[in-house]
């Protein structure tokens, strides 16, 4: 399936039901993907059965508090930017990004991403839903590592993470979005 800027507002209204309030706001997120796909072309959603066994898919979403990007609106190459990183630092390129979460701005922005890096999106989630923090998502209960993970800036600035445990990935990715972090031992 296709998806162009005339389906981004039904794909909103869908997480923002799914993800029960959470996730920020889905006209920014759907703002954001329009400008891409504008830009770029219509970007390809393709169902989970689909995605080959080896495929590399890399999430995209925003991270920190969503008044925030109502306040100042994302550019856009912040996600994209972290996809990136994670590239060079696997040596490889994303075959499919998806959502980290079923919720407001982070349902839509993987549709910005996959527009500018040419890829499809997985039509699925890390969550069913909206959720407060990293490792509260199925991928973890699984046993799946969320790292290398990158947090990417309006400045071109990155930062890439590697840890032992999701929750540990949560401390320092929410300590780099807001602007600090501090050992807690």
């Amino acid at each position: 399936m296709r998806v162009g800027t005339d389906e981004l507002a039904d794909i909103a209204l869908g997480a923002t039901v799914l993800g029960t309030g959470g996730g920020g706001d889905p006209h920014v997120g759907r703002l954001v993907a329009r400008q891409a796909i504008e830009e770029c072309g219509p970007v390809e959603l393709v169902p989970p059965a689909e995605v080959e066994d080896d495929a590399l898919v890399l999430l995209s979403a925003q991270m920190g508090a969503p008044t925030v990007a109502v306040e100042k609106l994302p550019g856009g190459h912040e996600p994209v930017a972290s996809v990136e990183r994670i590239e060079r630092e696997l040596g490889r390129d994303a075959d499919y990004t998806m959502p980290m979460e079923c919720g407001g701005i982070n349902s839509t922005f993987p549709f910005a991403v996959a527009a500018r890096k040419d890829i499809p999106v997985v039509d699925a989630d890390g969550m069913g839903r909206a959720f407060p923090e990293l490792h509260h998502e199925t991928f973890n209960v699984y046993g799946v590592s969320g790292t290398p993970a990158a947090v990417s800036d309006e400045h071109g600035d990155s930062a890439l993470i590697e840890t032992g445990d999701n929750e540990r990935l949560e401390w320092l990715a929410r300590g780099i979005t807001s602007g600090w972090v501090v050992s807690p031992t």
